[in-house]
């Protein structure tokens, strides 16, 4: 569990008034007065008045909520516990109110201290996928998948009324949410969030199964692809890659080698290569069992590839499969290789080559197009 005492230095926390109050009051007369606390924490006095009030005054009409850094709440905890308040520090974390970064918006009536739980780990590897953390402003979670984005929105409310906004404006969907997160985060599990670099990453050794295949779960469905026969997962960061790899071997699931491709060339002249491994068929059922995906597509994929293991038949009836492809056809106007593959429990690539190539030659289906975006597969359908 985080506990606020976990929390880095400069998270500033805002507790209950009376709570507050009271611990204040309780060092002022541990240590005789208000301006020897002010010496003890090396601020000034009025900064003290602020921090006990809860507000700050910039004007005669503007008066704003004041927090308290984490650092000082520290400091206070130890006069409290070296004279014998451990009750009054325990009400401390119970009763804060929100707490926030220096900038940025806070996280609300949060819930204290944050359980290590399968959300928690599924939020972190979102985040490290398909977010986005800069050093200052807003960080987002960008992703094309409804339902991936509402999961990382649920994620987020594990943590206490989290403000997040969706913006649809860009190519890819985000969403956007408190730089607090990863600050705290990044400091408690050792993790660079803006290069994407765990610094320490045995925490995830010592994981549960359950809590360590939520993390893989997460990482799979940002970055994981499923193929006709196999399972592949890419990355322009080998040395990441290389670290999920050993994770996913470390639950007995076999894996290929590291290969690279050449990806595509930079507008500076430099080429972008990514790295990938596969998951092989032998394996496939026990990913299934134990990681899976959320994403829905991925997810029926996968559900696929099992079915197709165990479909009971090694050869398949060409009758059978042409009777299936025209059916489906028929019942859907138009449809890829993949979509049949689906129906059938044959791959993709030998439906093509042993099924639709033959069928359109015999005038039975015909190509129309391919599906919009980058890379869409071929488009099939009945002839007229």
């Amino acid at each position: 569990m985080i506990s606020v005492w976990d929390f880095p230095d400069k998270v500033y926390i805002l507790v209950e008034k009376e709570i507050r109050m009271q611990v204040f009051e309780t060092v002022f007369d541990i240590l005789g007065a208000r301006r020897k606390l002010a010496k003890t924490l090396g601020v000034g006095y009025t900064t003290i008045s602020e921090w006990y009030h809860g507000f700050k005054k910039r004007s005669k009409t503007k008066i704003t909520t004041q927090c308290c850094p984490v650092w000082a709440y520290k400091k206070i905890v130890e006069i409290l516990i070296q004279n014998n308040h451990d009750e009054l520090v325990q009400n401390i974390e119970k009763n804060i109110l929100f707490y926030s970064g220096h900038s940025g918006a806070p996280v609300k009536n949060p819930v204290l201290p944050i359980k290590e739980t399968e959300r928690l780990m599924n939020l972190i590897a979102h985040i490290i996928g398909d977010g986005t953390v800069p050093e200052r402003g807003m960080p987002f979670y960008s992703n094309t998948c409804k339902e991936l984005r509402e999961e990382f929105i649920l994620d987020l409310s594990m943590l206490g009324d989290v403000e997040y906004q969706e913006s649809f404006k860009s190519r890819v969907p985000r969403v956007w949410f408190p730089l607090v997160i990863p600050y705290i985060l990044g400091n408690v599990y050792e993790i660079d969030f803006v290069n994407k670099k765990f610094l320490n990453p045995s925490f995830l050794f010592n994981l549960p199964n359950n809590l360590l295949c939520s993390f893989l779960r997460g990482i799979y469905d940002d970055e994981g692809y499923v193929h006709d026969s196999n399972i592949q997962i890419c990355c322009i960061d080998k040395q990441f890659l290389s670290l999920i790899k050993k994770l996913i071997e470390s639950l007995g699931i076999s894996t290929s080698d590291i290969f690279t491709y050449q990806d595509y060339f930079r507008k500076d002249g430099s080429l972008s290569k990514v790295s990938y491994f596969d998951i092989y068929s032998k394996s496939i059922q026990k990913f299934h069992n134990l990681i899976s995906f959320t994403h829905p597509k991925k997810k029926e994929f996968l559900g696929y590839i099992v079915k197709r293991i165990n479909r009971g038949w090694k050869y398949p009836n060409s009758e059978n499969i042409k009777g299936i492809i025209l059916k489906e056809l028929k019942k859907n106007s138009v449809l890829t290789a993949r979509d049949l593959a689906l129906k059938t429990l044959i791959t993709a690539r030998n439906l093509r080559k042993n099924y639709l190539y033959k069928m359109e030659d015999e005038g039975l289906i015909l190509r129309i197009g391919k599906k919009k975006g980058k890379g869409g597969a071929q488009l099939w359908s009945i002839a007229k």
